[in-house]
């Protein structure tokens, strides 16, 4: 399916959220066209695809600002002169680094195992999730 000209312009505004009215009215067709689209599970597809992009672009940003934000703590930490800002401060590092809840383990998100094994199984969990579910097993 290649886009219209309409369904190109509204793809980043459905993306960014706003309502279908917003977005038929500044893309000049009626909110019923959009609805439509809506139903067309290749635009949908499309739309889904731009969505995962702008959510990998918005990780992106935040992994870059990951070592601001450390550094921003160890400021608030080691300087603040209000002991309940400090004490949340490194409550927070203890929470993120897995120390406060153990369970918890070390925070990776996205990051996955470190073990071959470990990797194989997961990939075999993906494959098949209802046997997994059925066996009351998850990774």
């Amino acid at each position: 399916m290649k886009l219209t000209a309409a369904q190109t312009k509204a793809m980043p505004l459905l993306v960014s959220g706003l309502q279908q009215k917003d977005i038929a009215e500044k893309v000049g067709v009626t909110p019923q066209t959009i609805s439509t689209w809506m139903k067309d599970a290749e635009f949908v597809a499309y739309l889904n695809q731009a969505r995962s992009d702008a959510l990998d672009g918005a990780r992106d940003m935040l992994r870059g600002l990951a070592n601001e934000a450390v550094e921003e703590l160890r400021s608030i930490i080691l300087n603040s002169e209000n002991d309940e800002v400090r004490r949340k401060a490194i409550i927070d590092v203890l929470d993120m680094i897995g120390i406060k809840n153990p369970s918890m383990g070390c925070y990776g998100w996205g990051i996955g195992p470190k073990y071959a094994d470990q990797v194989e199984k997961k990939w075999e969990q993906e494959a098949n999730p209802e046997l997994f579910k059925l066996l009351g097993m998850s990774f």
